[in-house]
């Protein structure tokens, strides 16, 4: 039996494919939305809880720009706030977006932003990890409505109190001053 030396090379390759492949299974499989867009905005990755939330099918998907999934006045707030990588003094951003869906519908996510660079340090696009925040959020509006409805219910209590006061003091005014009329 001859000792054979393994092609090192190829093995390294296969070892880092093999790698890839469980990475991106595990991009996957995670609950977080991960998208990966290049400098232009175009998506180049998205995981599948990507497609759960904006209900997008995988193949209509890699059509879209990041700009896509924002509603027109939301993207250009959003370009010179959160995707402005020259202007920017950090390469991670942590914030909430706004984003549609499919439908059409609203739908907001909690998302960490971090700036790509390449071999050379250029900047070379971003990777988005997100989690969608619409619940909380629609509940937050919902406090926020029962909220007031017991502070107006309170400013009406206190108010119906303070005149149950004023009218005790009317009537036992009164009622003095009848007293003193019936001892006269």
């Amino acid at each position: 039996m001859t000792n054979q030396r393994p092609d090192s090379t190829s093995d390294s390759v296969e070892q880092l494919l093999g790698e890839i492949q469980r990475l991106k299974r595990a991009l996957h499989s995670t609950i977080a939305a991960i998208i990966v867009v290049d400098k232009h905005f175009h998506i180049t990755f998205a995981n599948k809880s990507v497609y759960n939330i904006f209900q997008f099918e995988y193949t209509e998907f890699f059509d879209k720009s990041l700009q896509d999934l924002f509603l027109p006045k939301k993207w250009n707030e959003y370009v010179t706030t959160i995707f402005n990588a020259e202007q920017l003094q950090t390469d991670e951003i942590v914030t909430e977006l706004e984003v549609v869906k499919k439908d059409g519908s609203v739908c907001w996510l909690f998302a960490r932003v971090l700036m790509q660079f390449d071999a050379d340090n250029q900047f070379d696009g971003y990777v988005i990890a997100a989690h969608d925040i619409t619940l909380q959020k629609q509940q937050e509006v919902e406090l926020r409505s029962r909220t007031k409805e017991l502070e107006q219910t309170n400013r009406l209590m206190v108010g119906r109190e303070i005149r149950m006061k004023e009218l005790k003091k009317e009537m036992n005014t009164l009622k003095n001053s009848v007293s003193k009329k019936n001892n006269t």
